[in-house]
């Protein structure tokens, strides 16, 4: 039996918040953080082959009529340091507050397999390993779900619809925030660029084949008071875009 090793004392997840399994990269070709939706969509084929390869599979890892599901999320270096470039460091599996206790289960199972994948065309593989208390800022869950008033957009967010109008682009992040359970933000500024060194424009990531012709923007969102990560906003959040940290 593979057990997932940590370090001190385990951290506590908050009532209602979704916890992440990260993993870091060991080996494989160093890509940039326009490249997360490849890496998302190819970690999550290679789970649902270990799941139905152990028995282990569940709708909460494939997300075929279950929603909320888990999403796969690549973790880019943007943050933290005056040579943020954005590359990929690693991986996390966004595991939802609201899944039931059997079906977490069989996610663990999973994810205790969980040692490579392959990526698209000539991208080769990644070889994966489990995180623990030593690793860099970016590979540590809390960076991603401490509290915060104010978040970023290290992947840009998918708009469902187009602004026009009278619906602004603050008016669709407000409903995307209700989709997940976020309050209302206070403030939502929204362009081509993030405001993390290292993220390239909004137009230099691969959309979705579901998200083809939607606009996508970085934004930067202002709640009245601090709320927990991981966040994760827009239509394509369950495949690395709309990814957001705290500022």
């Amino acid at each position: 039996a593979r057990y997932r090793q940590v370090s001190g004392q385990p951290k506590a997840v908050e009532p209602g918040q979704s916890e992440m399994i990260v993993f870091k990269r060991t080996e494989g070709l160093r890509l940039p953080v326009s490249a997360a939706t490849a890496v998302s969509v190819s970690l999550r084929r290679r789970l649902i082959a270990l799941a139905d390869e152990h028995d282990t599979m569940t709708s909460l890892i494939h997300g075929h009529d279950c929603d909320p599901h888990c999403a796969y999320v690549p973790l880019p270096f943007v943050a933290g340091h005056q040579h943020a470039d954005g590359h990929l460091m690693g991986v996390a599996i966004v595991v939802p507050a609201k899944a039931e206790p059997g079906d977490r289960q069989k996610v663990y199972q999973a994810v205790a397999h969980l040692e490579s994948f392959g990526l698209p065309g000539s991208l080769g593989h990644w070889r994966v390993q489990l995180t623990n208390g030593y690793a860099p800022q970016t590979l540590q869950s809390k960076t991603w779900v401490s509290k915060s008033a104010r978040w970023g957009t290290v992947t840009p967010l998918v708009l469902d619809r187009h602004p026009r109008g009278n619906r602004s682009v603050k008016d669709i992040v407000t409903s995307a925030c209700r989709d997940v359970g976020l309050p209302e933000p206070a403030e939502v500024e929204s362009g081509l660029y993030s405001t993390f060194r290292g993220v390239p424009a909004a137009t230099r990531f691969r959309p979705l084949k579901h998200t083809k012709g939607r606009p996508m923007v970085h934004a930067t969102i202002t709640f009245s008071e601090p709320v927990a990560g991981p966040i994760l906003l827009g239509a394509g959040r369950y495949f690395g875009l709309g990814l957001l940290r705290a500022v």
